[in-house]
């Protein structure tokens, strides 16, 4: 005959008889799921939900751990691209820069030709190398901007996984 040992429930304080066999079991009263703890003599339950709130915190850290590592993966993506496009503006800025004097240049020396019709073409063409010029820095700085803000998002995003790691 199996051995019954007495216990009460920890949540709804229910009578229970279990045998020794019996490692894990729901009470019948109120119908919570316990671990039987057996040592040194004594005989304890243990709510299951415990150990699935330790399992779970463990699944959450690592979860959070992969999120950074995928966060600092894409600010790593993000900055490459930071890299190529930040000499390419710079470029633009010293071509805009440099070609505001040629403007200059050209329009004296177009004055002194007495050519209307070639001044007109000439000051056309630089116009409208100038104005593509800056197009091309005002969309790159506008692209350098939003990728910055991206890596802020994505730091401070990192920054609030590792204060819910350490909580």
């Amino acid at each position: 005959m199996a051995n019954f040992i007495n216990l009460t429930c920890p949540s709804c304080g229910g009578k229970l008889e279990i045998t020794n066999d019996i490692e894990r079991f729901s009470c019948v009263y109120c119908g919570n799921e316990f671990i039987v703890k057996r040592g040194g003599g004594i005989v304890t339950l243990k709510p299951i939900i415990e150990e699935i709130r330790t399992v779970k915190r463990g699944v959450d850290r690592s979860n959070y751990e992969l999120s950074i590592i995928r966060l600092q993966n894409n600010i790593r993506q993000l900055e490459t691209r930071l890299d190529i496009i930040t000499p390419k503006r710079k470029k633009g800025i010293y071509t805009l820069i440099s070609s505001i004097p040629l403007f200059f240049v050209i329009m004296f020396l177009s004055k002194l030709s007495g050519s209307s019709g070639f001044q007109s073409l000439l000051i056309t063409i630089v116009v409208i190398g100038l104005a593509a010029v800056l197009f091309t820095i005002s969309k790159l700085s506008i692209e350098e901007r939003n990728i910055k803000q991206e890596i802020d998002d994505y730091e401070e995003e990192i920054d609030t996984i590792l204060d819910r790691i350490k909580n």
